[in-house]
């Protein structure tokens, strides 16, 4: 195995827990929560993200985090 499949494995298993942290959050704040939704802005458009890209963020992007609740 090369270092690149491995660092691609090590990429994946953090995207994995940084998943599994969202959900947990988004469970956690149960029935009322607020709704969130994350855009990408790229090309002066708001590229909408599917929540389980949510924590998911990249240096050099800028995101718009839309909450709406109490």
């Amino acid at each position: 195995m090369d270092s690149t499949t491995s660092a691609n494995q090590d990429m994946e298993a953090l995207a994995n827990e940084k998943r599994k942290n969202v959900d947990a959050l988004m469970t956690k704040l149960g029935p009322g929560k607020p709704k969130v939704d994350v855009y990408l802005c790229k090309d002066d458009k708001n590229i909408k993200l599917e929540e389980h890209e949510y924590g998911n963020f990249f240096q050099g992007n800028v995101y718009l985090i839309d909450i709406l609740g109490s």
